[in-house]
């Protein structure tokens, strides 16, 4: 005898929907209701930011190596001095991650000369970088030439892609190169965001943690000096080898 099973699933209840519908749905809500409206705005924006870090953490797998650099200008603390002098660059901080082994496996200092502003009491507290210690330094020019053979001509070969702890780093270069009419060294090499990329994975919503946060955020102590140039971008390299260990895995790197 054969028996009829029947379902109790009614297809019709939202708990049944396909994402497709749900979805769909929610779409034709979201013009009736603010709360909705921004509810979805930020979660597409933690879905995208998660694609982001999903396609980078592909894109760097697929690397040898990757450069860190971590820039310290010179800054002060009131507006009269902001006003009179831009920043420059008095240090750049230099690590080099080796993808295969997730590990920092050089890493080069180099402090520079400002010639239009000069280092303050309030930048030395900061980064621990005293006037004497830039006042024989090499030229912007001259550190910008160091920079490119770094990547350029290193013993493991070129470098292509390098990230930093933020925008800045690559803005400032950039805008300090175009100040002095140089051409900018790393033109030919991609850069990328460790920060938007830590803020992604430590799931921060909009906001993206600071270097000392995503560091204890990995469960490691920082290494060093924070606002030391060459610290901060080996600790920025240990945050990302966290982040694309943690993200795809070591096997993904073989």
């Amino acid at each position: 005898m054969t028996s009829k099973i029947t379902s109790n699933t009614n297809t019709d209840e939202p708990a049944n929907w396909p994402d497709s519908r749900i979805i769909k749905h929610l779409e034709s809500l979201r013009s009736e209701s603010t709360a909705l409206d921004e509810y979805m705005r930020r979660t597409e924006f933690r879905v995208d930011r998660q694609k982001n870090l999903l396609r980078l953490a592909v894109d760097l797998l697929r690397q040898p190596h990757v450069a860190v650099i971590d820039l310290e200008a010179t800054c002060y603390d009131n507006e009269a001095d902001q006003d009179a002098y831009k920043n420059e660059v008095i240090e750049i901080g230099w690590a080099l991650l080796d993808i295969p082994s997730m590990k920092v496996i050089d890493r080069k200092q180099l402090y520079v000369r400002p010639t239009t502003s000069y280092v303050s009491p309030f930048c030395t507290q900061l980064t621990g970088i005293r006037p004497e210690q830039v006042a024989q330094a090499p030229s912007f020019v001259e550190a910008m030439a160091e920079l490119a053979m770094w990547h350029t001509g290193h013993v493991r070969g070129p470098i292509t892609i390098w990230g930093s702890y933020g925008e800045y780093d690559c803005r400032q270069l950039q805008r300090q190169c175009a100040a002095e009419g140089l051409p900018y060294p790393l033109a030919s090499s991609r850069h990328f965001n460790i920060k938007e990329a830590a803020g992604a994975f430590f799931g921060f919503g909009k906001k993206s943690p600071g270097l000392m946060k995503a560091i204890g955020k990995a469960g490691l102590q920082f290494e060093g000096q924070h606002h030391s140039g060459v610290d901060d971008a080996v600790n920025a390299a240990r945050v990302l080898a966290h982040i694309l260990t943690a993200t795809i895995g070591d096997e993904a790197g073989a």
